[in-house]
Parts: C-alpha cells; structure tokens; sequence
C-alpha cells in the first residue's frame, strides 16, 4: 500500500450477540469428563485432599475441609484405564499441577508424588527442574503419621523416561485452582 492511495474500509453489519451458558468450574478439560456415580478417587479422602493442597502451596498448616482451594480431578484410574506406560503418557501428556497417588497392596500406606511442571511425552531421557515438586506417604489406617519429603537438587527434580515409568500408579489427579 503507498501512502498517497485512499484507504478504504468495508464496514459489517451489526453482529448478533448471544449469551452462551459457561462451562461448569468442575471440568476443566474435555478429557476429564467425571464419570457418573464414580468417585474421584478410591484411594484418598477429603482429609488428604486438603494435606495436599497444603504442601501444594508449601503452607505450614493444613487447609480446613471447607476451605481447601484446589479441586482435585482424576485423570487416570489403573484400574479403569490400564496399567501400561503409554496409556499414562498418553492420558497425562500436557496435564500440568498433577498428583500421582497409589495405594499399596496389602497394606494402608498410600504414597505418591506431586508434579508441578507439564507432563510431556516429547523430551524423554530428560531432567526437569523444579523446586516445588515433591513425594509423600500418607496416613492412613495403622499409618499415624504423613511423611512429606521435597526436592534438595531442583535441577534433577523430576526425570521423564517415556516407556520406563514405573506403574504402581493407580490415580493420576490434576490439581485445578479456582
């Protein structure tokens, strides 16, 4: 365009406005549809959720029942969805804020481990920084007490390999703030 030509413009008609019904808080993404009369998690409780959250947010404290500020949303079942590692990779691929927990069997110990960063199936073989993820074992039953254990070397915090991850897992939650 030089700029000694005329400028001209197409001018639309007015546009219609609609006033389309927002999406419920409690799905975040397509994938993660709840399942009808399915709980979100067989394995922790209100309790845990809220002890999570706290160590989400590196609080001192644990959050109360009615104010806990995540809602957690499972991603992943083992015994729904498989215990292969691709069927986690898959299911978890760009999910970000997760919790990975199981249960032990035979025992009540449940144990897991949180990851803040974006779970990505194309950098295998590669160290991940961060300083906010961690691993726990819960209590629960005849286990009185929780053990909270965070990352001394941020820069070796989490190592995706792709087809060698160990599949203890039973839920993958991803945690979502509102």
């Amino acid at each position: 365009m030089s700029p000694n030509e005329p400028v001209t413009s197409l001018v639309l008609p007015a546009r219609i406005i609609s006033k389309p019904e927002l999406p419920s808080r409690t799905i975040s993404t397509p994938e993660l549809v709840p399942k009808v009369d399915e709980p979100f998690s067989t394995i922790i409780n209100k309790e845990h959720v809220a002890e999570l959250s706290s160590w989400v947010d590196k609080k001192s404290t644990m959050f109360s029942l009615e104010n806990i500020p995540y809602e957690f949303q499972l991603i992943l079942r083992g015994s729904r969805d498989g215990f292969q590692p691709k069927t986690f990779w898959n299911m978890c691929n760009g999910h970000t804020g997760t919790i990975v927990v199981a249960k032990v069997a035979g025992t009540d110990e449940i144990i897991g481990g949180y990851n803040p960063l974006a779970w990505d199936n194309s950098i295998s073989g590669s160290d991940m920084k961060t300083n906010d993820s961690f691993i726990f074992s819960l209590k629960n039953g005849n286990i009185q007490n929780s053990i909270l254990s965070r990352v001394k070397y941020s820069s070796r915090a989490l190592y995706y390999l792709i087809m060698r991850i160990r599949i203890f897992m039973v839920h993958i939650l991803v945690v979502v703030n509102f």
